[in-house]
């Protein structure tokens, strides 16, 4: 997807309308937990953005997604409980909470914002704004 406009080139360039931040900068709050950033798909059609993020063993009572100060912030919980309980022959998988940030430009209309989840990803869509919506202008 390298050209994407959901691609930022960096935090600050407005012509992006997703910035993603890394959980690196905000490890000193949840020292008591375990935090990983989950794998994530971001893309568009003509009318919406996407992100796509694999949160797999993450029920949906325990997602979290809020937009505040212009950032989309995801959060997972996983239950330690079940993962305590079983006896690993082999882990590959981490057994960690997810939490993400995006910074949305305007480019994204926030009062659009909907999510859903179904087989262990979770889909937010965010509508365009139609300032950036291609639009045919009438010849007069």
């Amino acid at each position: 997807m390298e050209g994407s406009s959901l691609i930022p080139k960096n935090a600050d360039d407005a012509q992006y309308p997703v910035s993603v931040q890394s959980i690196r900068s905000w490890e000193e709050s949840f020292e008591k937990e375990r935090w990983t950033e989950p794998k994530v798909n971001l893309f568009e059609d003509d009318d919406n953005f996407y992100i796509e993020a694999a949160m797999p063993g993450v029920s949906r009572e325990n997602i979290k997604v809020r937009f505040e100060k212009g950032n989309l912030l995801i959060m997972g919980r996983i239950n330690y409980e079940d993962a305590a309980r079983r006896k690993f022959i082999l882990q590959e998988s981490e057994v960690a909470n997810y939490y993400r940030k995006f910074r949305l430009s305007d480019s994204v209309n926030p009062d659009t914002i909907e999510a859903g989840l179904n087989d262990g990803l979770l889909l937010v869509r965010m509508a365009k704004s139609d300032k950036i919506k291609p639009r045919t202008i009438e010849i007069k």
